[in-house]
C-alpha cells in the first residue's frame, strides 16, 4: 500500500500483523512520527538506505 497521509491507515495496518503479515513503512523519519512509536509497524526511514539518493 502506498499513501501520502500513511496516518490515516495505521490501525487498519497494525490489525494486519497478528495474521503474520509484516508491514513496514517507509518514509522520512520528520513526516511520519506517527510509525515511530507502532509495536508491530517497522519504520524504515529511506535517508538510511544506502544509494537511495544520488546526493546527499
Amino acid at each position: 500500500m502506498a499513501s501520502a497521509d500513511g496516518q490515516a491507515f495505521r490501525l487498519p495496518l497494525e490489525e494486519l500483523t497478528p495474521y503474520g503479515i509484516g508491514v513496514h513503512v517507509l518514509g522520512f523519519r520528520e513526516h511520519a512520527s506517527w510509525a515511530l512509536p507502532s509495536d508491530t509497524l517497522e519504520f524504515v526511514d529511506l535517508e538510511d538506505i544506502p544509494g537511495v539518493f544520488r546526493e546527499p
